[in-house]
């Protein structure tokens, strides 16, 4: 476009000038197809872009004129244009409205030489009013962008928080395999150890279910306090520690902080240029800071060469393994600080996925079809070529319509607006006389511009490079029939179509590829907070079980382990707290402290109690939004336990995933009639037959009887 321009090399400006401009130009370019190549793209080059032609504009307009402007375009027209559509893309509103009106003026005082003050103005307005419409098509395709990257970042919170339950559900069946295989089996064996090799075996059982509990609750404080010394001697650094524990993190944690910790002693034996370091350990069940500080000779964090595995990758990698980070903070002359963080910092904040765009505040959906009215205006006052204004406004509703149907996202209508839109410029162009010179009938191709901006910024690429490489062949072939001289300046005048569908597709790719980096960081901060997740359940189901088990059982397996003789107490209580972990594990959240003593109560009646869940309830959280209340289900549970008779069987099952029933209790003899009125006050939608045999309650969701039943079951009421 620039190299037909008809001011180029007329003599009009002086050649040096415009070789200068040539270059300058050249060079700008060439940084943003190397981007392009290179598919790194950024908002930086296209705003250097339009820098550039700003100031040269202005160079061109201070520069002395050789003689009287030829016929034809400005010599930075096309540039120009493109220039202020850059500016109100990539800029915000005060700087893109500086760059535009400071590239229009020079424009309007050159245009003016040629067309009189009058189109001069008329080109800039149509101009500005182009730059304000591809600026509300960029709009919309970013707000685009925005909604599937908020659905990227549902996506992902969602995808964490099913990792976080699935990590739950196995932890708890981690912990109820290590108690069912180690401590209920060391348990047992103790409550029928009467003799001495059935006491051996149990004594081995006690001691390997102590070591496998032990292995899982590390004391953080004894480890830190004393392998990060050991970490520090061993590299020759002499460490001043502060250490102080509030629980034990998750073995592998404490792990791999000792990994990292003991990498960044070793650099500051290596490159700090002292051997001193102070620490500052805060660590607690669900937390690790680990602050190592040196007053070394420092260095320039971002300037590290990236081949320096211990610091881009060894360090940062122990940490990231199980969800945290390692953050290095130095400068020349101040030493270092390096702070070991688990779990990671997930920023919260929403990251922006185009690089610098600030969307439009207040959009007006009619500028793109404005600009089109534009040019149509401009064709129909100029009237260059001969074109009737019957044929102009028909090329203008199409073109129009051609935008229209671009609006729809789908493939096909990008087809279908290219094909309306050729149908237009193919009109103009065999109903429009050539011309030696580029003039404002090549308008055909500036009302395109809108299309083509909104195919590429949409990803349509094929349909725009289709219609843009088909509409200049059309064109050339038409009024190249005329003879060369009309081909070629038709290429001056069409070239625009071309060079506006490769800087949409630049920005396109600039905003894909920033999406993409986007959507990538939501994935590995997902997974960050999935780990971190992770391992606070973990630590809070080793909580619980360790407290379930600290006060009793664990006590009990160090006697056992200790290889003396059990008492018969001591055996019937080995036994007791066999079959109240076994209740822990097989319904756990039906045994409560009430409903574990009025087990433990009536076993020692001699009372043989069974305890079970369904395995949706086992396996995550019970939901208690239903019409009988989970509270008062083990209600009902702890009165049928005290009304049960002595040596009776009791059974009691609390089945959620079931349609509609959610619990059953039976009772083996004779059970006092009293329990009817007991349970009523507490669960009156219960069905219950109660006879000579025993009883069986069932507790539903809905208070319906099953059909067929109606004999037997009878509501529960207070009489």
């Amino acid at each position: 476009m620039l190299v037909n321009s008809a001011h180029l090399f007329s003599g009009f400006l002086p050649r040096r000038l415009e070789l200068v401009v040539l270059v300058i130009l050249g060079a700008v370019t060439a940084v943003l197809a190397a981007a392009a190549v290179a598919r790194q793209p950024s908002f930086t080059a296209v705003r250097a872009y339009a820098i550039t032609v700003l100031c040269l504009n202005w160079v061109v307009v201070a520069s002395p004129k050789l003689t009287d402007p030829p016929p034809g375009n400005y010599i930075l027209f096309g540039v120009t244009v493109l220039a202020c559509d850059i500016a109100a893309v990539s800029m915000r509103a005060w700087p893109a409205s500086a760059v535009i009106a400071g590239s229009l003026v020079p424009l309007i005082s050159i245009r003016s030489l040629d067309f009189g003050l009058n189109v001069g103005v008329l080109d800039g307005a149509v101009i500005a009013i182009g730059a304000v419409a591809m600026r509300f098509i960029v709009d919309l395709v970013v707000r685009t962008y925005d909604r599937v990257d908020e659905a990227d970042r549902s996506q992902a919170a969602a995808a964490a928080r099913q990792s976080a339950q699935a990590v739950k559900g196995a932890e708890r069946e981690r912990w109820n395999r290590l108690i069912h295989d180690k401590v209920l089996a060391a348990l047992l064996l103790a409550s029928r150890a009467e003799t001495h090799t059935v006491r051996a075996s149990a004594r081995e059982l006690a001691a390997d279910a102590l070591d496998a509990l032990n292995d899982t609750v590390p004391d953080a404080g004894d480890a830190l306090s004393v392998a990060l010394p050991l970490a520090a001697q061993s590299q020759g650094v002499d460490v001043h520690l502060d250490i102080a524990t509030e629980g034990s993190p998750p073995p592998d944690v404490v792990t791999a902080v000792l990994g990292a910790a003991e990498e960044v002693y070793r650099n500051v034996a290596r490159h700090a240029g002292t051997t001193a370091a102070s620490t500052r350990v805060r660590a607690g069940d669900a937390f690790v800071h680990v602050e190592i500080r040196d007053e070394g000779v420092g260095f320039r964090p971002e300037r590290v060469d990236p081949d320096r595995f211990g610091l881009t990758r060894s360090i940062p990698g122990h940490l990231e393994d199980v969800g945290g980070e390692a953050v290095v903070v130095s400068e020349p002359g101040h030493g270092t600080t390096v702070t070991l963080r688990w779990p990671a910092l997930v920023a919260r904040q929403p990251e922006a996925t185009h690089d610098g765009y600030v969307p439009l505040p207040l959009p007006w959906p009619a500028l793109p079809y404005l600009w089109i009215a534009s040019g149509i205006f401009i064709l129909l006052l100029v009237h260059e070529g001969g074109t009737p204004s019957a044929t102009v406004g028909v090329a203008g509703a199409l073109t129009m319509l051609g935008y229209r149907a671009a609006q729809f996202p789908s493939r096909a209508a990008g087809w279908v607006a290219s094909g309306i839109t050729l149908c237009s410029i193919v009109l103009l162009a065999v109903s429009t006389e050539p011309a030696l010179h580029a003039d404002t009938r090549y308008w055909m191709a500036g009302m395109t511009i809108p299309l083509l901006v909104n195919l590429t910024l949409t990803g349509r690429f094929a349909p725009a490079w289709a219609l843009s490489i088909v509409a200049n062949l059309c064109v050339y072939v038409v009024w190249g029939r005329h003879g060369t001289g009309y081909f070629f300046t038709a290429i001056e005048g069409m070239a625009q179509m071309v060079l506006i569908t490769s800087v949409g597709s630049i920005c396109s790719m600039t905003l894909r590829g920033a999406t993409l980096r986007a959507r990538e960081k939501h994935r590995q901060g997902a997974e960050l907070d999935s780990q971190a997740s992770a391992m606070r359940e973990r630590t809070a189901e080793r909580q619980r079980r360790i407290a379930s088990l600290t006060q009793e059982i664990i006590p009990m397996l160090t006697t056992i382990a200790g290889g003396e003789a059990l008492s018969k107490a001591q055996r019937a209580e080995a036994s007791a707290l066999e079959m109240a972990a076994r209740d822990s594990i097989l319904a756990p959240h039906v045994v409560d402290d009430r409903v574990a003593a009025a087990a433990a109560h009536a076993r020692r009646r001699g009372v043989n109690v069974t305890l079970w869940e369904g395995p949706e309830s086992a396996q995550s959280d019970v939901d208690v939004d239903v019409e009988v209340e989970f509270e008062r289900f083990r209600q009902v549970v702890v009165e049928v336990l005290k009304s049960a008779p002595d040596h009776s069987e009791v059974t009691i099952r609390w089945q959620p995933g079931t349609a509609d029933l959610l619990a059953t209790i039976a009772v083996g003899g004779v059970v006092a009639p009293t329990v009817r009125c007991l349970v009523a006050g507490i669960a009156p939608g219960a069905l219950v037959d109660l006879d000579e045999d025993g009883l069986w309650l069932e507790i539903r969701s809905r208070a319906s009887q099953r059909p067929g039943a109606a004999e037997r079951m009878q509501p529960l009421a207070v009489t």
